[in-house]
C-alpha cells in the first residue's frame, strides 16, 4: 500500500537516493517474510501429517535457523540506520 501511495505521488524507485533505499529495504524485507512464510508452511504441512518426530524434525530445526538468522540481520539493520 505505501508503494501504491508513493507512485500515485510521483516517488519512484530512481528517483531519489532515499526513495531507493526505501523501495529496496522493503523489498527485501518481503521477500524474507515470504520465504519464512513458506518454510513455517512446509513445517506445518509436515506436523499435520505426522512427519515430524523426535529423530527426524530437521524441517522445524531449518525453519527455527532462519528466523533467528533474520532476527540478527534485521538486529543488525536497525542498529546501523539507528546509529548512522
Amino acid at each position: 500500500m505505501a508503494w501504491r501511495q508513493l507512485v500515485a505521488a510521483g516517488v519512484y524507485l530512481a528517483t531519489t537516493i532515499h526513495s531507493s533505499f526505501f523501495y529496496v529495504l522493503t523489498g527485501v524485507h518481503a521477500l524474507h517474510l515470504l520465504g519464512g512464510l513458506v518454510g513455517l508452511g512446509v513445517v506445518l504441512q509436515k506436523a499435520f501429517a505426522n512427519k515430524l518426530t523426535a529423530e527426524n524434525h530437521e524441517p522445524l530445526k531449518v525453519a527455527a535457523l532462519y528466523w533467528h538468522f533474520m532476527d540478527v540481520v534485521w538486529i543488525y539493520c536497525f542498529l546501523l540506520l539507528l546509529l548512522a
